[in-house]
């Protein structure tokens, strides 16, 4: 299979992510419920967010995103759970950060698939 189009190369990386969080999830029942943290689209908004500007805080994210910080506050805490994010307290502000090796693997995966270059 052979994709050109970066929208489709985005949407690869997204299910590549999926298949690279469910190799390490035990039950079926947490596989299901990192497909659902996936799902929503400002989480899929957050994941590239970080990715591109790097480590924020929730009220970072909902300002450069156009939500309330509280709604990115709980979608944080989901994508915590699951292992997607990860935060660490520095003084008042709690600057969230991505999975880097879920990342590398998703990008690796895309880069067998895909010759646009975006990988």
């Amino acid at each position: 299979m052979v994709l050109t189009n970066h929208k489709l190369c985005n949407t690869i990386l997204v299910i590549a992510l999926i298949l690279n969080l469910l190799n390490g999830v035990g039950s079926k029942l947490e596989a299901s419920e990192i497909c659902k943290v996936l799902a929503a689209e400002t989480r899929l908004k957050i994941i590239q967010l970080l990715k591109t500007k790097g480590p924020l805080g929730a009220k970072d994210i909902a300002c450069f995103l156009g939500v309330t910080t509280a709604a990115i506050s709980q979608h944080l805490k989901i994508m915590s759970q699951v292992g997607i994010v990860s935060s660490e307290r520095k003084g008042f502000c709690i600057p969230y950060t991505i999975n880097e090796d879920v990342l590398r693997q998703c990008r690796q995966l895309l880069s067998e698939v895909c010759l646009c270059g975006c990988s």
